[in-house]
């Protein structure tokens, strides 16, 4: 996609009089335009939907309201350009699921042809001033104006009304690893953990902090004593020439495996901080009876990295 020059006026977010209530995107029927009932399955979401959790509670309710009132107003969707006889909802992703468990079959939905910078602005301005919009949330949002936009960062700041600051401790967010999204969508008030985190480049080494922070036996501010304990352990067991200045580590150590792994201690350690972190997981999930896609992908990275350290230190025993 070409990328802006300028950035679009989008002022009208930032107005208070704008509502985000339900009618804030229910389309008007332009001349020439006839609403087609389209059957929910056909009914794909905007790919550039930021938003990928609706509250359970709150789709209840309206799922209540529109089986004893009917459906109101229409969604706009456009053609899918992939798959014949599917469309991409513009907006209403969550009306679409509330009258799927109203009972509903087909929905009054617009089909216009839009493109994708109409589709990216209109999940932005579906999302921006939503009162519940998450950490997690606001980073997708801001991600999307900025790589799909162009904006910069000081842009996205007068957009939404935010100091600079805030818009990019969010977008941190999503360069981070998969384990520390996970963390961030379910536990919203460990957005400041991320700085710390991130620094801890090994996914075994995270997950003990991960889980405290789950749990509540680490604060936020225990996190910079741990993770520079973290970093001086690293330093010790790294292979004495790569602390060298200048040129690379020895190519026979760096290709040996066996010199190039670390002590055993080391690797058991690491072994057992992965199947704790694993076990905390599946406990979790199995109390929840749902898990994220980013909680889905850091089970796989932990499992293969268990198999492997399992497979290179295969201890008898763990603490």
């Amino acid at each position: 996609m070409v990328r802006k020059a300028s950035v679009p006026d989008i002022s009208f977010l930032t107005q208070p009089a704008l509502s985000a209530g339900p009618n804030l995107f229910a389309a008007s029927v332009g001349e020439g335009e006839t609403p087609l009932a389209l059957a929910l399955t056909a009914l794909a979401d905007n790919p550039f939907q930021p938003r990928d959790q609706i509250d359970p509670g709150a789709l209840a309710e309206l799922a209540s309201v529109i089986a004893a009132q009917g459906f109101q107003g229409v969604l706009v969707a456009r053609p899918h350009p992939q798959q014949a006889a599917t469309y991409q909802l513009a907006f209403g992703h969550r009306r679409r699921e509330a009258a799927r468990l109203a009972g509903l079959s087909t929905l009054p939905v617009l089909v216009r042809d839009l493109t994708n910078e109409e589709m990216v602005e209109i999940a932005i301005t579906e999302n921006i001033q939503r009162e519940d919009l998450s950490p997690w949330m606001e980073a997708r949002t801001y991600g999307l104006m900025d790589q799909e936009l162009g904006y910069t960062h000081e842009q996205i700041a007068t957009a939404v009304g935010k100091k600079r600051g805030y818009v990019e401790n969010r977008l941190r967010l999503l360069r981070a690893p998969a384990d520390v999204q996970a963390l961030v969508a379910d536990k919203p008030d460990t957005l400041r953990a991320v700085a710390n985190l991130i620094k801890v480049a090994d996914p075994a080494e995270r997950a003990p902090l991960i889980a405290g922070l789950r749990d509540g036996t680490l604060r936020t501010d225990d996190l910079p004593g741990m993770v520079a304990e973290i970093a001086g352990r690293t330093t010790e067991s790294a292979p004495a020439d790569q602390g060298r200045r200048g040129g690379p580590p020895d190519r026979a150590l760096a290709l040996d495996p066996a010199a190039a792994r670390p002590p055993a201690r080391v690797g058991q350690g690491k072994l057992t901080n992965a199947i704790r972190t694993l076990t905390t997981y599946r406990r979790q999930a199995a109390l929840r009876q749902e898990i994220s896609l980013a909680e889905f992908t850091l089970l796989s990275e932990l499992r293969t990295l268990v198999e492997s350290l399992y497979e290179s230190y295969a201890p008898h025993e763990l603490p």
